[in-house]
């Protein structure tokens, strides 16, 4: 009699998704969505002022980030890409090493960073691209490996403590040094990277 009673709920809850689903393909209701979950998203910090929920949303933030990029990968170009974290990393210490090394302003170190990453993942990426399957997904995780320890290593950038000292970047004249400032900072590069996505899925 249970497992009967079981089923029932799973079969009401399915019906409940199989419509949500139908009413979100419409396109006034898909779009009315976002805009409410994009309004939630930004004003959420206001209500809930805890330095710890703004941290944790920063760096889910720069996961979802993360997570784009490897869905064109996977998603779109079917490459299993065991390496990508490094090109991640590749921007990161660009980034630090121009603001930190050479004083350079964040808006002119985030272009550069992605140029390092882009130039490095073509000279790697076109000989990789000839091999096929499990040697590609070999030839990058090989990188990958070889990146964390090229870096853990390197006196440079600091070794395995990494780099100190990093500014804040600034819009203007604000600086964005408190966690909820660099929460809507990261929401930002989060929305207009899923719009950029949209448009190259579409």
């Amino acid at each position: 009699m249970r497992i009967v009673e079981t089923g029932a709920k799973v079969e009401r809850v399915a019906g409940f998704l199989r419509t949500l689903q139908l009413g979100l393909r419409r396109r006034g209701v898909r779009q009315a969505a976002w805009a409410l979950g994009l309004v939630v998203a930004a004003v959420w910090p206001l209500a809930l002022t805890s330095v710890y929920f703004h941290t944790v949303a920063v760096l889910a933030g720069i996961y979802i980030l993360l997570g784009l990029g490897m869905n064109v990968l996977m998603g779109n170009a079917g490459l299993v890409h065991a390496g990508y974290a490094a090109f991640w990393g590749i921007g990161a210490y660009v980034v630090a090493i121009l603001t930190t090394r050479f004083e350079l302003s964040f808006w002119l170190a985030l272009p550069a960073a992605s140029i390092a990453a882009a130039v490095l993942a073509v000279a790697i990426g076109v000989p990789a691209i000839r091999v096929s399957g499990l040697y590609f997904v070999l030839v990058m995780l090989g990188f990958g490996e070889i990146f964390q320890l090229a870096m853990t290593n390197w006196d440079y950038v600091g070794g395995p403590n990494g780099l100190y000292g990093i500014p804040a970047p600034s819009v203007g004249q604000l600086v964005l040094q408190t966690p909820q400032q660099l929460y809507w900072f990261v929401l930002a590069f989060v929305v207009a990277s899923m719009l950029i996505m949209h448009r190259l899925s579409n």
